[in-house]
């Protein structure tokens, strides 16, 4: 057995995309105010003591980390929840924090070892590991966790990719993992919301009386409480004073979310000093906000990304020259500047940048270039051009800001493209049929992994490859990489896949979103996560 007492990883990436849900309370809510038309209402310790409040334009809909879909909601479970592992921190290049990319270190798990061939984990519990309620944290605890993320709606699909076929406790202490096949994200996978360490006999207790209880209710061992949970008006995360950990003390007293849905509201409460951060303010305004006094702004890059894709099954994008041909038409910096106003970068790869194994150069990515776009049309038998439709789902600016800066440029190439706008829940459903010719979509990995956006994306079959790309030779290089002893032998046939997607060019990757973290300039410790989520311990307000 090989012992890692903190094992080398990556990262992980979960989204910001924001749903407000119905309304839930616990029973210690206390409704307030919304200050997005009430300013005044908005939380007094914004202005004094060690209390952080946070304007969201939402709430999230469940505090149930099997059951969630939206990055507010894992904000407050990363709170109020351990899990095994989590992310060590380090520095950037320009000195901000942020996620170390490649080092894990344990929270509920003192250490843990791995067999050789990689397919047996087994994990020992901090013995000093406590739950808000007092209970001690048990080997039971987290085998009755990752049961319910197993079967769990919304988490099972991320169980299903640690390969974890068996799940054992020899005792109270150790927790043993049998894996089906090596899983080159395992750790990091194990780091995400769905493996929260659920206190088994509370849960149990409250879903025993109400089976909705973790849905408005924690009973978890991290550094905050919720003591308010209201997701029409604020969610209030209380610091625990006997938190047992060492990493995650919370440098603050407490925090709390007022739902503002306007992002000039938000902004405004911000500009006023009424609150401490402002999530998701408008992209055309952050440069802005950045010259304010008294405000930060942090910008990092995220890997969410943005895409047009083009079914491989329909006429005429079954022809490999028009995809390319679209792909030489596209004005990628004028989506970056125009569109996003410069907050965003250039998607290079099928991976994105922060991804690990992505390569970049002039065989990764196309270049505008619209003399031989017409060439390359006129090659795949359309000197003409063709008319088309792009599916569009609505809801984002950028989105459709998108699609007509490309509806313009198609036209220069003699495409005449229409946009169909249509609802978002449609939409998914649309393009999950597999049967949408073109559409813009944007994808999140929650791990910075190349197998995990792979196996999601791009090799045959894979659940959000709705444009039906499939290459065997692509397949099989997938299958060698999963199968590799080493990570550098595994980047290797990763690298070999970024080749052969962009010569196929099934999708046009358009750019990659930033995050901007805009705060009062007297609030300190913000670290910046691939998955876009605060998490709120670091934070402190002098």
């Amino acid at each position: 057995m090989k012992t890692w007492k903190r094992l080398a990883a990556f990262l992980l990436c979960g989204s910001m995309v924001l749903a407000l849900g119905a309304c839930a309370e616990n029973a210690n809510t206390n409704p307030g105010t919304d200050p997005s038309t009430n300013p005044s209402a908005s939380d007094p310790s914004a202005s004094s003591g060690n209390n952080i409040v946070v304007a969201a334009a939402s709430l999230g809909s469940t505090l149930n980390p099997w059951d969630q879909t939206d990055g507010t909601t894992s904000a407050f479970q990363y709170a109020a929840y351990d899990r095994l592992v989590q992310y060590k921190t380090t520095t950037d290049a320009n000195g901000n924090a942020v996620a170390d990319t490649a080092n894990l270190e344990g929270v509920i798990a003192e250490s843990w070892e791995t067999s050789e061939d990689q397919l047996t984990w087994t994990f020992h519990i901090d013995p000093d590991a406590t739950f808000a309620n007092g209970d001690k944290v048990l080997a039971e605890d987290v085998i009755w966790s990752y049961e319910h993320a197993r079967d769990g709606a919304n988490s099972s699909f991320l169980f299903g990719l640690t390969n974890i076929i068996d799940m054992q406790a020899p005792d109270d202490a150790t927790v043993v993992f049998t894996l089906s096949q090596k899983s080159h994200m395992f750790l990091r996978l194990l780091e995400t919301y769905p493996f929260c360490i659920v206190n088994k006999d509370e849960a149990e207790a409250g879903m025993a009386e109400d089976p909705d209880y973790l849905t408005t209710h924690t009973a978890g061992s991290g550094p905050y409480e919720i003591t308010t949970y209201d997701i029409t008006s604020s969610v209030v995360l209380t610091a625990r004073d006997d938190y047992w950990g060492d990493k995650r003390v919370a440098k603050n007293d407490t925090v709390t979310w007022q739902l503002v849905q306007e992002p000039s509201n938000r902004q405004m409460l911000l500009q006023n000093g009424d609150v401490d951060v402002a999530l998701n303010l408008d992209d055309k305004n952050i440069n802005t906000v950045a010259e304010m006094d008294g405000i930060q702004v942090v910008k990092n890059a995220s890997n969410m990304h943005l895409y047009l894709a083009m079914n491989v099954n329909i006429e005429p994008f079954d022809n490999v020259l028009v995809r390319q041909a679209i792909a030489c038409a596209i004005p990628y910096d004028t989506l970056v500047n125009d569109v996003m106003f410069g907050n965003a970068v250039r998607t290079t790869s099928m991976l994105p940048d922060n991804v690990s194994g992505h390569i970049s150069d002039d065989k990764t990515c196309y270049q505008t270039d619209i003399e031989k776009a017409k060439e390359l049309l006129a090659e795949a038998g359309y000197p003409d051009g063709f008319s088309c439709t792009l599916m569009l789902g609505n809801g984002f600016t950028d989105w459709k800001d998108t699609a007509i800066t490309i509806q313009d440029a198609l036209s220069k190439i003699g495409i005449t493209m229409e946009i169909n706008e249509i609802d978002r829940a449609t939409f998914l459903t649309e393009i999950a049929d597999k049967d949408v010719p073109l559409f813009i979509n944007r994808y999140n990995p929650f791990v910075g992994d190349p197998g995990y956006v792979a196996n999601n994306l791009y090799v045959t079959g894979a659940s959000f490859n709705y444009e039906n790309y499939s290459n065997p030779e692509f397949d099989e290089l997938f299958k060698k990489a999963e199968a590799a002893d080493t990570e550098e032998e595994r980047l290797d046939y990763y690298k070999e896949m970024q080749y052969i997607f962009a010569e196929d060019c099934p999708v046009v990757q358009l750019y990659q979103y930033g995050f901007a973290y805009c705060a009062r300039d007297n609030v300190s410790g913000y670290v910046f996560l691939p998955d876009l989520t605060l998490r709120f311990e670091y934070l402190s307000k002098v």
